[in-house]
């Protein structure tokens, strides 16, 4: 077992130092439970018709961008996600789409509740994490910093490479 984790991590520093691109991996909190697996930034949207490839000394504030991930509770009690927060936005805030009647909406969540042995899953279309304000371009490839705020197992940071769907 030993052996394979340093195989892995051998591994990992291989592709960094080659300059490969690999996916986000899990994280986990300092009392190890809650896992953070799955997660990705989209690319800057709010561009329109523009190349966002452009977009260098632009003022990026009315541009966002959105978090995904998989948020697993290994715990025997139920924790919450409190509030997020990024270096590459001047917010972070938590959403979830809804259709009602057939209309798509967005609206503000105040926290996610994650039960005891169960997994909250964060994705398009649905629970999501929109960065709002960005502090600069987010291509994909780049690598975004999010810290997670829960009530009982505290400060997760997440490293997150942006990539399209």
């Amino acid at each position: 077992m030993i052996y394979r984790t340093i195989m892995a991590l051998l591994f990992v520093g291989a592709l960094a130092g080659c300059g490969a691109t690999a996916a986000s991996t899990a994280t986990s909190s300092a009392d190890g439970t809650i896992e953070i697996s799955g997660a990705w930034v989209r690319p800057m949207e709010g561009m329109g018709a523009m190349d966002a490839g452009n977009a260098n000394g632009m003022d990026m504030s009315g541009f966002s961008s959105a978090a995904y991930m998989t948020i697993r509770n290994t715990g025997s009690s139920a924790d919450r996600l409190l509030k997020a927060a990024s270096d590459a936005a001047t917010t972070v805030e938590l959403h979830n789409n809804t259709n009602t009647n057939g209309v798509m909406s967005m609206g503000d969540v105040q926290a996610v509740d994650v039960a005891a042995g169960s997994t909250v899953e964060f994705k398009p279309e649905g629970l999501h994490m929109m960065l709002v304000g960005l502090k600069h371009d987010l291509k994909a490839g780049d690598t975004v910093a999010l810290s997670l705020q829960f009530e009982k197992a505290g400060t997760v940071k997440v490293n997150v490479t942006v990539r399209d769907q």
